[in-house]
């Protein structure tokens, strides 16, 4: 087993001090407890045949709490054991009292299928007298209702979209437990609610597993149908209670609070040992802007090796697809079991196929050991991939986010991150997939040329210190508030008591659905839905309605569903789209399908398009100095205006294209800046043109918000203007991309100044010379990322904050310190420990002789340079090392 990952990855063909930081993390203890009362008999002895004879300190506490009646929220690690914290409470009631009913909810069906089979293993221990009886697989059905005639039977099954109707009156009638997800519980048990009445009516334990999951848009729908649900039950005559397990957030009381509608008890002392585990980053080596030209960078290939010249003047780095990639085939090489998650499924895509082709060009015949995992794959595929990956037959798999969540899929050795996921909680949340069988174990967070992730490639310890980021849910956005209404009112006529459930905007939204006819006033004072199944018409997971299909031209199968929001961005005319490895080419995008056909091409596309926004109606204001910091309702309006086809490995620009789709426009909530002109003026003194100043604060500003709103970078847009139409003023805006608002920009107007702090400091400390994808550039850029002023954004966002506006003089530069020779003693001794690794992973001889040769060199070259003892004693270590060779 491999102890000294850092050892191994300083191997890494091309390695060039890759590594920008590893921190260590101890392992730990197990803390155990009792609950004040024991488990029943049958329960205990369940549990020691699963070799669990006593609990952990949370587990424990969450059983007492749960007793108590209180709803209950559990913020523990991955891996901690959070299952059995519901899994007790409900089978303890159901034990006591067979009418008993509980409802797991899942985020996903995969992960409801997986905790359904880790269930049966506890009620085959419950059952152990009937458990010859069945084959070795029905446990790993979804029809598996019946485990056992013996006096503790309990039943349990799955509820989801795969349920056969024929299966669906069991489960109603026989399943003490069931396992589902929000959508379900949207589309088909409320809006059915008298054939559930025996659940609702019996209904005493309600799980919200994964609940961190529950933020923004989807979460805002899921805190609305729990209290859709809570009102049914009210109806029926039950008040369930809810467990609510989560990862941790900088907010989990308010925000399990908002989901569930009610106070919780938060446990959070996390009693589960921990093995040892190293957290590395790894920063990808700047690249040669010079072989991004076409002429220059016509390769279409990717080499084993992933070779790389450094030119620090240009600030971009090397592809984060292509490190991940490089990082992956290296571990699989080395037999460590490595899951590599990606940002998109499109870069799980590239990641797959350049790990095979790294291995394949290698000689190796592991390509097929490697596989890829994510969301637009049939069920039926997930499952034979995880099970693949569990047994091992699989060595790496490529995924997107699908897999953060807690689907078994065995132990893992290494987790590889390809870019910062967008919130700390996420890129713990990824990490603690490794090492759960409490081995030691590996994360590796791979930066992009992104600003926030070179934030924390230079400032490590932030990353390391920071508190989790706020998770919220928006629950007086009119749009879902309005969508969930509908829904309630379908099921059970509204009334004013039902402010108690939908809060203080219910009785507003009511009325104005009253207005306009959408709901009629029945003879009690009520308000009813005369439409049948409003539920199916409401997605819950997005604000994209209808997702449009994209379909094979030649065979007419559908490929995948494309969100309607993106479906401008990802399947225009002339986009390539990527599916398991395939490239597709798109001829036709229609309203509700899009054609396009396989196809072998050596570029990928990537999408142009142009903003606008008017101001609708100011909710908030307050000055901040000179500036007028406004929050409120905004139209946006977007237009995809053309594309360019970029070739692979090189990004090389090959052509553009102008399209024409029609608009999209959505109202939203912005938080927006106005500078008045004698502050433009001075930013002019600085740059030339205040609206390059503008622009390149807008971006970073995007770029930073996710270090405040638990949110994704591509939640966020933004649009930059030197006389906006609405102001009558140089604004920047930046807004919530979701009709309605979710509480991001709020999060931006609250902390405006540490927004703006931070913003600054990236911009101060980013050693570039005039601007690169680390400070001031967007992939999301509807321009090109022309007209940018790095020195004149921090000279903007210093001028905010009332402090002196540096100039290009004295920013630091790149350029400026490669040509002074200096080099910060970490990086020096990352740089000496790669020369080290390499001339021990050459076979004794004349190259490992003359490798050895010139570190000795580089030694003594650099022994007088470095000021403290520590990076001494590592010079000193390094040289013993290379004196043992």
């Amino acid at each position: 087993m491999i102890t000294d990952f850092a050892a191994l990855l300083r191997r890494i063909p091309g390695y060039s001090g890759q590594i920008a930081h590893v921190q260590p993390l101890a392992p730990r203890s197990p803390a155990f407890a009792e609950p004040l009362a024991p488990l029943p008999a049958a329960l205990a002895a369940a549990l020691d045949r699963r070799g669990i004879a006593r609990l952990y300190a949370h587990q424990a506490a969450a059983l007492d709490a749960a007793r108590a009646g209180a709803h209950i929220g559990v913020v523990t690690a991955t891996a901690s054991g959070k299952t059995l914290c519901y899994q007790l409470p409900a089978l303890e009631a159901a034990l006591t009292d067979p009418h008993s009913r509980a409802l797991f909810l899942f985020p996903t069906k995969a992960l409801a299928h997986d905790q359904l089979r880790a269930l049966n293993e506890l009620l085959g221990g419950l059952n152990a007298a009937d458990q010859s009886t069945k084959s070795k697989d029905q446990s790993d059905e979804n029809s598996a209702l019946l485990l056992g005639r013996s006096p503790f039977a309990i039943h349990a099954a799955t509820l989801d979209g795969d349920t056969p109707r024929g299966e669906r009156d069991a489960v109603r009638a026989r399943a003490q437990i069931i396992l589902s997800n929000p959508d379900m519980l949207h589309r088909t048990l409320l809006p059915d609610h008298a054939r559930w009445a025996g659940l609702l009516r019996n209904l005493r334990f309600v799980v919200l597993d994964e609940s961190h999951v529950y933020r923004g848009v989807f979460g805002s729908h899921v805190a609305l149908i729990v209290r859709r649900l809570r009102r049914l039950c009210a109806h029926y005559g039950a008040a369930p209670q809810f467990i609510c397990c989560s990862a941790t957030s900088a907010n989990p009381r308010e925000h399990l609070a908002a989901l569930v509608g009610d106070g919780v008890t938060l446990i959070d002392g996390d009693g589960a040992p921990q093995g040892a585990r190293e957290f590395m980053l790894w920063n990808p080596p700047v690249i040669d802007e010079r072989r991004k030209t076409k002429d220059q960078g016509s390769s279409s290939r990717l080499s084993s090796s992933f070779p790389a010249r450094p030119a620090p003047e240009s600030g971009r780095r090397r592809s984060t697809n292509i490190e991940t990639a490089s990082l992956l085939a290296m571990l699989v090489r080395a037999d460590v079991k490595t899951l590599a998650f990606t940002r998109t499924r499109r870069g799980a895509e590239l990641v797959l196929r350049y790990t095979r082709e790294a291995l394949s060009q290698a000689g190796s015949p592991l390509a097929e050991r490697v596989a890829a995992y994510r969301a637009g794959y049939t069920s039926e595929d997930r499952r034979r991939l995880e099970r693949a990956f569990t047994s091992g037959e699989l060595l790496g798999l490529v995924s997107t986010n699908a897999l953060e969540l807690g689907v078994d899929i065995g132990g893992v050795d290494a987790v590889v991150i390809g870019g910062f996921p967008g919130t700390v909680a996420s890129a713990w949340q990824q990490a603690g997939r490794a090492g759960r069988s409490q081995g030691h174990s590996l994360a590796l967070l791979v930066a992009q040329d992104d600003p926030l992730d070179q934030f924390y490639m230079r400032h490590p310890e932030q990353f390391f210190a920071r508190p989790h980021e706020h998770a919220r849910v928006a629950l007086e956005n009119p749009f879902i508030l309005a969508d969930q209404l509908r829904c309630a009112a379908a099921e059970l006529p509204l009334h004013d008591a039902d402010a108690l459930w939908f809060g203080a905007a219910f009785a507003n939204l009511r009325d104005w659905l009253l207005r306009h006819g959408e709901l009629a006033p029945t003879a009690d004072g009520g308000a009813a839905l005369a439409a049948r199944h409003p539920a199916a018409q409401v997605n819950i997971r997005s604000a994209d309605g209808e997702p449009v299909a994209l379909r094979d031209s030649e065979s007419g199968r559908t490929i995948e569903q494309v969100a309607a929001t993106r479906a401008p961005f990802e399947v225009y005319p002339g986009a390539i789209y990527l599916h398991q490895g395939d490239a597709y080419l798109v001829s036709a995008l229609h309203t509700r399908h899009a054609e396009a056909r396989r196809s072998q091409v050596n570029y990928y596309t990537q999408p142009g398009d142009e903003t606008a926004i008017s101001v609708e109606r100011v909710q908030q204001q307050r000055a901040l100095g000179p500036i007028s910091l406004s929050l409120g309702v905004v139209e946006v309006t977007r237009q995809v205006t053309g594309y360019k086809r970029k070739e692979h490995y090189s990004d090389a620009v090959l052509s553009e294209h102008d399209l024409a789709l029609p608009p999209q426009k959505f109202r939203t909530i912005a938080v927006w800046w106005t500078v008045p002109a004698e502050l433009c003026r001075r930013v002019e003194d600085v740059c030339g043109d205040v609206l390059d100043a503008l622009h390149a604060m807008e971006h970073a500003c995007i770029a930073l918000l996710p270090l405040f709103a638990q949110c994704d970078r591509a939640d966020i847009g933004g649009l930059s203007q030197d006389a906006h139409p609405d102001t009558k003023a140089a604004t920047i805006f930046v807004y919530d991309g979701v009709p309605g608002g979710v509480g991001i920009a709020q999060v931006g107007y609250e902390q405006a100044e540490g927004w703006w702090e931070q913003t600054r400091a990236l911009l101060i400390d980013c050693p570039c010379a005039e601007g690169c994808p680390a400070c001031i550039q967007s992939p999301k850029c509807g321009n090109g990322n022309q007209h940018l002023s790095k020195v004149g954004a921090a000279a903007l966002a210093s001028l905010l904050l009332g402090k002196p506006a540096p100039t290009a003089s004295t920013l630091p530069s790149r350029g400026a310190a490669r040509s002074s020779g200096t080099a910060t003693p970490q990086s020096l001794i990352e740089d000496l420990r790669g020369r080290l690794e390499r001339a021990r992973a050459t076979p004794a001889g004349p190259r490992r002789a003359a490798l050895l040769v010139a570190l000795r060199y580089r030694i003594s070259v650099e022994r007088d340079k470095l000021a403290s003892e520590a990076d001494r004693a590592a010079l000193r270590e390094i040289e013993a090392a290379a004196g043992a060779l």
